[in-house]
C-alpha cells in the first residue's frame, strides 16, 4: 500500500494476534478475534492514531505498488472505485482474499480471468 505523504511519525508497529474482534483500518471490514493482524500506533498531522490492519489489507501491501494487484490503504473507504486496468478495487480485495485463502500467488492473468468469470456470471442472471 502506497506511503503516506503527510505528517506521520510511527510510535509502535507490530503483528499480533487479537484478543477481540476489530475492524480494519484500511478496508473497515470486520477482523475476527484470534486473526494474526498488523497493529500500528502514531501520530499523524498532530493526532494521535491507532488501528489494525487486516490479512488480507497485508497480503494487498506485499504486492508490487501501482501493479494491478496493488490497493492503496483506505481505498476502499469511499466505495467501490473503477481503476484504470479494468478491474474495482472491490474485485481486486476479493481477488486478492481468494488467493490468500487458498495458497495461491496472485497474477495479473488470474485477476483478469477472476474479473471476467465474475462479470460473466454477473450477466448470464
Amino acid at each position: 500500500m502506497c506511503e503516506y505523504d503527510g505528517d506521520y511519525q510511527s510510535i509502535r508497529d507490530a503483528m499480533l494476534v487479537t484478543r477481540k474482534p476489530h475492524e480494519c483500518a484500511s478496508c473497515l471490514n470486520s477482523i475476527p478475534k484470534g486473526t494474526r493482524v498488523r497493529y500500528f500506533f502514531g501520530r499523524s498531522e498532530g493526532e494521535i492514531c491507532d488501528g489494525y490492519v487486516c490479512p488480507v489489507c497485508l497480503f494487498a501491501e506485499k504486492q508490487p505498488d501501482h501493479s494491478p494487484l496493488h490497493i492503496c490503504f483506505g481505498a476502499l473507504w469511499g466505495g467501490d472505485s473503477y481503476r484504470g486496468d479494468g478491474a474495482t478495487d472491490g474485485e481486486v480485495f476479493n481477488y486478492l482474499a481468494y488467493c490468500l485463502e487458498n495458497g495461491e500467488v496472485p497474477t495479473v492473468t488470474g485477476l483478469d480471468a477472476a474479473v471476467q468469470q465474475l462479470r460473466d456470471a454477473e450477466e448470464a442472471a
